[in-house]
């Protein structure tokens, strides 16, 4: 099975397993959600990391504003609760993509924003 594959189904077990909507869980157990699915696939290792916005690295830009949340990236994909196939581009996360339609997001969350945004942590 591909680990894109297993990432996704492990994302859907906890989805199940929280008995929350994915959209729920985002929208404050984000932090939780992506420790308990790096557990079910067997803890922190290179290139399985949680990934968050690096507020201290971030200055004073505008990105600031964004909603904190934290997500899983895995060998250059970025999952969450209501992403569980993956993308290359954590703007692309529904949490991300439904700001995008915001007016005062699009410049923080313009493809052309440096990915160097976010850092990752391992436990």
């Amino acid at each position: 099975m591909k680990k894109r594959t297993a990432i996704g189904e492990v994302i859907r077990a906890e989805v199940a397993a929280y008995r929350k909507h994915p959209y729920d869980i985002n929208c404050g157990e984000c932090e939780e959600f992506a420790e308990d699915v790096i557990a079910r696939l067997g803890g922190y290792r290179e290139g399985l990391t949680e990934t968050s916005f690096d507020i201290e690295t971030l200055g004073e830009s505008d990105v600031i504003d964004l909603p904190g949340h934290i997500w899983i990236k895995c060998d250059g994909l970025h999952y969450d609760a209501e992403e569980p196939a993956g993308v290359e581009d954590w703007r692309d996360l529904p949490i991300f993509a439904r700001l995008r339609r915001v007016p005062c997001y699009e410049g923080a969350l313009s493809k052309t924003t440096t990915t160097s945004m976010v850092s990752s942590s391992e436990e």
